[in-house]
């Protein structure tokens, strides 16, 4: 019986691991750096910029390339630009490796993932943010780094998020803002608590049963 228990605990784990996800998250501020004209009186350059995105390093890369990573699905963000509020979930990452000489993090959302009100004829259609290194000195590969390879936005030389609009006309306009600090945080999915749960559970339930086969043998002895 013992074997048994232990051979389900091992396939239970084995099932549900690869469903684990850790999501690095960080807290960002800045400052908006540049306002399109059509949107100036939305946005004022200088007015702070805060937030919060996170990605989901259980994601795998989908693009076979040894200096270019691509992670689509784990990428989400909420950002105020001064007082107007944008955000979403489900967009993807792009992580470069000594490409043309630098090193990026890029993750985005897309139309079809990001939700802000319009102002005017203009809505929301893309919101990006990026870490670009010059110098190629940051990564080491092109997988989703560590929460303190981004932590350090010095070693970035342009540092930024942009929120694009765009009207029926398909005319764009941007509000761009210079990312100051990343503050990193990391989150564990709900999941993997309900892992620990279940394999103590079992482990209790095994050791209940073994100290009930030792007192039938101290009675039958």
């Amino acid at each position: 019986m013992r074997k048994q228990l232990c051979a389900a605990l091992l396939l239970l784990f084995c099932a549900i691991a690869p469903a684990y996800a850790e999501f690095v998250v960080f807290n960002l501020t800045g400052a908006i750096s540049d306002v399109s004209p059509e949107l100036a009186s939305a946005f004022a350059v200088g007015a702070p910029v805060s937030g919060v995105f996170s990605y989901d390093t259980s994601v795998a890369d989908v693009f076979p390339d040894p200096n270019g990573g691509e992670y689509p699905g784990g990428f989400n963000s909420s950002v105020l630009f001064g007082s107007y509020a944008v955000g979403g979930t489900g967009g993807s990452v792009f992580v470069g490796n000594d490409q043309s000489g630098r090193d990026f993090f890029t993750g985005f959302l897309t139309s079809a993932e990001v939700s802000g009100a319009a102002l005017g004829a203009f809505v929301p259609v893309r919101l990006e943010l990026s870490l670009e290194d010059f110098g190629a000195t940051v990564f080491s590969s092109d997988l989703l780094p560590a929460a303190s390879q981004l932590a350090n936005v010095s070693a970035f030389d342009s540092p930024f998020i942009v929120l694009f609009f765009q009207n029926p006309a398909g005319d764009l306009a941007i509000v761009d803002a210079a990312i100051t600090a990343l503050q990193p945080q990391q989150v564990h999915e709900p999941r993997a608590l309900a892992l620990v749960v279940l394999g103590c559970g079992m482990l209790a339930l095994l050791r209940r049963r073994e100290r009930c086969s030792e007192a039938k043998r101290f009675s039958a002895g």
